[in-house]
């Protein structure tokens, strides 16, 4: 028996909705990552823990710019870079 017709499985073009992460890459050349680190490290000072994981600070970073509060910033570089 296919997996198609198992009677648990689902409907075709019907998928379980995701509830995990995605994960994504982002390529940095080493400068950017080095200041990334820095920041990471001064960040973590700040708010007295001993580190932060990259990955939690770039999710704090895309909250904050999808919730407007930096999308101007953020728009405004992305058009600088453009050119």
């Amino acid at each position: 028996m296919t997996a198609a017709a198992a009677p648990h499985a689902p409907a075709p073009g019907e998928t379980a909705v995701r509830t995990g992460p995605y994960r994504v890459t982002a390529g940095l050349y080493p400068a950017a990552c080095t200041a990334l680190r820095r920041w990471l490290a001064s960040a973590a000072v700040a708010v007295g823990k001993p580190e932060l994981a990259s990955s939690g600070a770039v999710r704090a970073m895309i909250d904050e710019a999808i919730a407007g509060t930096a999308a101007a910033t953020v728009l405004s570089r992305l058009r600088q870079d453009r050119d």
